[in-house]
């Protein structure tokens, strides 16, 4: 029981909000509550692991418990070199009766190159998903007197799959039974040892995607009309500081599609791609990256032209995002060859038709009708100035730190948090009045003018 506010009641006693827990699904409500600081000054441990996994709470996944692995490595005790290899980890619950749960699952259960997983239904003993892989080892160390003795010196096991199963085990015995019964139970893995912990972006990640990728706002309506009577919840609205909601600063790329939609250059620069490459390695993918990447591919598999492997296989490449000659986004899919060359070996046996073909197609119709009309198809000319009037009415005119031309713009910001606040503001005019934008990622806005390449505009993709 919670002592609430008498505040106005005019009553002589104080009063108490008892919250009864029957299932997960209450319990879950209960941690919604918590974090949305309704009972912060009498329940809410501020250390509490919910903190950390705040979007997820809020769509529904609950941690109970982490393994952050920050002593992996090399270290140096006096004249020791010790060797540590771990894998991080993450503990939580969903509830039975939430619909997303299923989805969730699926999902997780693909990403098999970055993930390990193991769920339990309810209060049954085995898993209903598990790895396929032997025993599993989460830490493990070795030491010697040398980098070289190292290498020859047998691995001592500190941690296993097991231990973390069986402290899994007893906190559902030791849980109220209704609350264990009617949810699902996870334990997700990073499949590589060493790896930085980020399997909480992960999990928001992945719930975000299954809703669409509702804004911050939308995100907090939905749970306050979830948990907060309907007379309050305006008020509750109102008091929720969107900005403390990291991670969801940039929507995610709207209406991708892999065919239909854009003609794309058949013989892209090689050495453009590589560039690309490197770069995503170095800055690693953005939530932007992943949304875009898991939109075109989901396409690509819904056309039949690419397959999702049942059991993880080594990846044989990685895809690049580049943006095209347009302002859109491309995807591609840079294959290390070898001794193949892809410029003979997959070279089609269709060739194309001669340069001269238009022309050469006109003349031939002329000399057989020469009476004949024709016109080269191209925009209205008056299209790019009405356009450039709401440009300039909109945004010019309104915002000092963007310009518009035509269907290219440059906006300016301090640094990248001031970035991060000027696109959001953009965004939000332009959405407000059904416009569509393409903005790169705050880290990759660029200090240098000459960077920019302002004396070329996307003029969309060319004919090639």
């Amino acid at each position: 029981m919670i002592p609430s506010t008498t505040a106005g009641l005019k009553m002589t006693k104080a009063s108490w909000d008892i919250l009864i827990c029957l299932n997960f699904e209450d319990y879950t409500l209960i941690c919604k509550l918590l974090m949305l600081g309704l009972y912060r000054d009498y329940w809410f441990d501020p250390s509490s692991i919910l903190v950390e996994c705040v979007t997820g709470g809020y769509l529904g996944f609950i941690p109970s418990s982490k393994a952050l692995q920050n002593t992996s490595g090399l270290s140096q005790f006096n004249n020791t070199i010790v060797q540590t290899e771990s894998r991080n980890y993450v503990c939580g619950q969903m509830a039975m009766g939430d619909p997303l749960t299923q989805h969730f699952l699926d999902e997780l259960e693909k990403r098999t190159e970055r993930l390990l997983l193991v769920v339990y239904e309810g209060t049954n003993a085995d898993a209903t998903v598990h790895p396929t892989e032997g025993e599993l080892i989460i830490k493990r160390h070795r030491s010697a007197k040398s980098r070289q003795a190292l290498d020859l010196t047998e691995w001592t096991t500190d941690t296993t799959l097991e231990d973390i199963k069986n402290d899994l085990r007893f906190r559902k015995s030791s849980m109220y039974d209704p609350i264990v019964v009617d949810s699902w139970q996870f334990i997700i893995i990073d499949r590589g040892p060493n790896l930085p912990f980020e399997l909480f972006d992960i999990i928001e990640d992945i719930l975000s995607m299954l809703l669409d990728d509702p804004s911050p706002r939308e995100i907090m309506k939905r749970v306050i009309e979830e948990v907060i009577p309907p007379a309050a919840q305006d008020s509750f609205l109102e008091k929720i500081d969107i900005d403390k909601i990291a991670g969801l600063s940039f929507p995610a790329p709207p209406e991708v599609q892999y065919e239909g939609n854009r003609h794309r250059s058949h013989e892209p620069d090689r050495q453009i791609l590589l560039a690309h490459q490197t770069k995503m390695v170095q800055d690693g993918r953005s939530r932007e990256a992943n949304r875009f990447i898991r939109r075109v591919v989901d396409d690509m598999e819904r056309c039949g032209i690419i397959s999702l492997v049942k059991e993880y296989e080594s990846p044989q490449t990685r895809p690049v995002i580049v943006q095209g000659s347009d302002g859109a986004l491309d995807l591609y899919f840079p294959y290390e060859f070898g001794g193949l060359s892809p410029d003979v070996e997959l070279t089609p046996n269709l060739s194309l038709p001669r340069k001269t073909c238009l022309v050469d197609f006109v003349k031939q119709f002329k000399d057989q009708h020469p009476t004949s009309i024709m016109a080269k198809a191209f925009d209205r000319p008056w299209s790019a100035h009405a356009w450039q009037y709401y440009a300039q009415h909109y945004i010019n005119s309104k915002y000092p730190f963007v310009m518009f031309y035509l269907t290219t713009f440059v906006i300016c910001a301090t640094d990248i948090d001031d970035a991060e606040k000027k696109a959001a503001i953009l965004f939000a005019e332009t959405e407000s009045r059904g416009w569509r934008i393409v903005l790169p990622n705050a880290r990759d806005w660029r200090p240098n003018i000459n960077e920019l390449r302002l004396d070329k505009l996307f003029v969309g993709v060319g004919p090639m």
